[in-house]
């Protein structure tokens, strides 16, 4: 295919990310570049033995369920129907900027109170007329009840729901699952004869150097990029291990009912996750006092702000349906300041999702956002939900594919699109395997810190990263081991490009998905478990790069698939702009 090139803003040629030849995407530099730090492929680095070190001497989730007693009574587990929820500190009606403590008690299926926690349970707020709604902060007190803290964010009268998306041991079983078969959902291979094309095969594929029930393996490893991979031999003799040409489709991994008891099996079924609490509760909510009520501990930030500490402030007053959040603007907060908020960080009004921690345009259109990308390339690495951003970024600009459209092709494949007038750039790219497909080139899935350490010249270039639903198939030491890798090349990337913007988007929750594959597949807990170890990872970090949580707007929203709606989306993309674009910009765009 013909590679286009265009001007990246730095005297640099930029490949669109889609390519025949093995190792796509490469974006070369004019000049010298010889004294750049490059990733070595297929050698061992000093980063491949931390990792080694650190993931023998971890405790990983999968590895602590193991000593936890397999179900073999389905009615012994919580059970919502069963159980119920209260609001503690009940009044007639709450003020803007109040808090609402809601206890949630949980019983098992006989109608006797749980004693342990470890279940996963949500609480949140809706109000149907003004479209909003807000996630509450839930606190297990490890005795089978849950207290959740909600705020007033809005006058009206709102809802209160509860709903238990899974049991202690249903989170247990699952996590025993990926213990003793590293996946649930399985990869496969597709091999080619370079000749004689009707000669193909498609093989199981495994993570670790063993295929259960075979013998003969393939080390695909080199190939993928230095990422493990291994696949089961083909049968016929004249297909080679080198004719892996690839990616086939999946499903749930043969074998899998064995390690099960019954009582597991039934509760793994999509109708027993995310049940919601008998009843709801509705109060009231009005407007603020003189301007805000009396029981907060306020701080010298200024008339009319209420404060629970210097970095959570919001604005109640009087004349106003809800809250009005700080008056700093989302791009001034330091960085170090969103990896590790608590619930809730926000809320939806009119659709709308408002920070808790900083202000922002309620939309950031052309008009916009313009001063923000024009003369830069964004990069956008990732699943499917970032392809779904880069459509809502493309609605807003003038901005035309250079590759073939998702529409003509694999919705799997890179794709580049260019605003010529703009000189804006927007990628998108599918990270690395594993990853969920069918019937797809390999060469398409390329790690994503591969492709980190291919951006050369673009001095002001934005990467958007986004590691998720594809991982929560295997052990959670994949992920890590991913993400590990992805720091080293962001590292790398801040040493050749000092002014480079990156910004991780982090796990989202799908509670309410219903479908058999996804249920078992995709456990909405792993989006806990994979932020705690970004937290983590990035500690020394955090400065420079943004993390954009998607966790309590997905909740306010009732996510039902893992692919979030338009609506939300758009507010994600808004949320991302609104943290990695100053308010103000006197730049001036260079038309090509």
């Amino acid at each position: 295919m013909e590679i286009k090139e265009f001007s990246s803003g730095c005297g640099s040629v930029v490949k669109t990310l889609d390519s025949d030849k093995k190792g796509a995407g490469s974006i070369p530099t004019k000049g010298n570049s010889s004294n750049l730090p490059r990733r070595k492929i297929f050698q061992p680095t000093q980063s491949k033995i931390i990792v080694e070190k650190q993931t023998k001497s971890r405790i990983w989730v999968e590895d602590s369920a193991q000593h936890e007693t397999p179900v073999t009574d389905h009615m012994t587990v919580s059970n919502a129907s069963r159980s119920n929820f209260i609001v503690l500190n009940q009044k007639p009606f709450y003020r803007l900027g109040e808090e609402i403590r809601v206890l949630v008690e949980l019983f098992n299926g006989y109608g006797h109170r749980r004693t342990i926690g470890g279940d996963m349970v949500r609480v949140w707020m809706r109000d149907a007329k003004h479209n909003a709604s807000s996630a509450a902060l839930v606190k297990d007190n490890e005795n089978g009840s849950y207290t959740a803290t909600l705020v007033a964010f809005w006058s009206g009268l709102p809802e209160i729901k509860a709903v238990l998306i899974h049991s202690k041991e249903v989170i247990d079983t699952y996590y025993r699952r990926r213990f003793k078969w590293p996946q649930v959902h399985y990869l496969s291979a597709i091999f080619e004869h370079p000749v004689t094309t009707n000669i193909k095969e498609t093989t199981v594929c495994n993570l670790v150097d063993s295929v259960p029930k075979y013998t003969e393996i393939c080390n695909l490893t080199r190939d993928n990029y230095d990422s493990p991979l291994y696949c089961v031999k083909p049968a016929n003799h004249r297909l080679q291990c080198s004719d892996w040409t690839r990616i086939g489709g999946g499903s749930t991994w043969p074998g899998d009912e064995p390690h099960l008891t019954s009582a597991e099996r039934f509760l793994l079924q999509p109708q027993n996750k995310a049940t919601f609490l008998p009843g709801s509760i509705i109060i009231q909510v009005k407007k603020a006092e003189k301007p805000f009520p009396d029981e907060y501990d306020l701080l010298p930030l200024g008339k009319g702000y209420v404060c629970q500490s210097k970095t959570n402030c919001i604005k109640a007053e009087a004349s106003k349906e809800r809250l009005i959040e700080s008056s700093r603007l989302c791009f001034t907060v330091d960085a170090r300041t969103v990896w590790n908020r608590l619930s809730p960080i926000g809320y939806f009004y009119h659709d709308i999702w408002y920070d808790r921690l900083c202000t922002r345009r309620r939309t950031y259109q052309h008009s916009i956002i313009k001063n923000c990308i024009g003369n830069r390339s964004m990069y956008l690495l990732g699943d499917s939900t970032l392809r779904q951003w880069h459509y809502v970024i493309q609605d807003r600009i003038n901005c035309t594919f250079v590759t073939d459209t998702w529409l003509e092709s694999s919705k799997h494949r890179p794709a580049t699109c260019v605003d010529r007038n703009l000189n804006f750039t927007l990628h998108w790219a599918p990270h690395g395997l594993p990853f969920a497909t069918d019937n797809t080139p390999r060469r398409y899935f390329r790690p994503i810190a591969t492709r980190i350490d291919d951006i050369n010249g673009d001095d002001r270039v934005i990467i958007v990263i986004n590691l998720f639903a594809h991982m929560m198939s295997f052990h959670s030491s994949v992920f890590y081991n991913r993400m590990v890798t992805i720091k080293d090349s962001i590292i790398r990337l801040f040493q050749r490009c000092p002014n480079a913007t990156v910004a991780i988007k982090g796990p989202h929750y799908y509670s309410f998905e219903k479908q058999m594959y996804q249920s078992l597949w995709m456990l909405d807990k792993y989006a806990d478990v994979y932020t705690y170890i970004m937290r983590e990872l990035f500690i020394d970090l955090s400065n420079r790069v943004i993390y954009l949580d998607g966790m309590d707007m997905t909740i306010s929203a009732e996510t039902k698939h893992i692919h979030p709606s338009r609506q939300t989306a758009i507010q994600m993309v808004d949320d991302m702009f609104s943290k990695i674009c100053p308010q103000l910009s006197t730049s001036k765009v260079t038309h090509l």
